[in-house]
């Protein structure tokens, strides 16, 4: 009889150690497939973050590499500066649309432009003189901009209310860094077209704000809105 309890004794150890090896085969398991989803679930954290920075860099389009217009702010000649003011400022003329009667330019601080500092352009009495004008603005910079494009809003008032409001994207270069619109030496100015067919009368004044990521735009020289007889 001894020996039958220890024969079923030890059949009994023999089954339950199958059992054992399947538990911890399934524990081992559920460890790997755990971490295989942890591991997917940084993977698409990483992309997710990677596409958030991709897009917020190509918001402002700034130019991280470019042999001809390098990023860097070295300090200028005022008189080299305003000497090339001069000269661009002539060639600019040369370039307005025909039919331009009146012009106000602002100039920027040295120090920057910031998002507090809006740009308040009072409508020229010459607009009595046409039945609608269009209206284009103007951006002068130097050759160290930092960005491809400049971001702007623009209010139109009339007596103490906004009437209207656009967003103004000014590309100043293209994507291979080759500044657009006029230029002479290190100083150029893009003009674009922002309104149409205006009625005189319509606004009393227009104010302009830098809409870019940064709250301070360095590197450009003067805004300015030019005024265009409607055809």
């Amino acid at each position: 009889m001894t020996a039958e309890i220890k024969t079923t004794t030890v059949s009994a150890e023999a089954e339950t150690k199958p059992t054992e090896a399947t538990a911890n085969d399934k524990a081992v398991k559920a460890k790997a497939t755990g971490v295989r989803a942890t591991n997917s679930r940084a993977a698409t954290t990483d992309r997710h973050a990677a596409t958030t920075a991709t897009a917020a860099d190509n918001e402002d389009r700034r130019m991280e590499t470019n042999s001809r217009h390098p990023l860097r702010n070295p300090r200028k000649s005022r008189l080299a500066a305003a000497l090339c003011l001069v000269a661009i400022s002539l060639l600019a003329a040369t370039c307005t649309p025909g039919g331009a009667f009146d012009s106000d330019f602002k100039t920027i601080d040295a120090e920057g432009w910031t998002k507090s500092s809006p740009l308040v352009f009072l409508q020229p009495d010459s607009i009595r003189g046409v039945d609608a004008y269009d209206i284009a603005v103007s951006v002068r910079h130097d050759n160290y901009y930092p960005y491809r494009n400049l971001l702007l809003i623009v209010d139109y008032v009339a007596g103490d209310k906004i009437v209207e409001h656009d967003s103004v994207n000014v590309e100043l270069c293209d994507e291979y860094g080759d500044w657009g619109g006029s230029g002479l030496g290190k100083l150029f100015q893009k003009q674009m077209l922002i309104k149409e067919r205006v009625p005189v009368g319509r606004y009393d004044k227009i104010v302009v704000w830098h809409n870019m990521r940064v709250s301070k735009v360095t590197n450009v020289t003067d805004v300015g809105l030019t005024y265009i007889k409607s055809k």
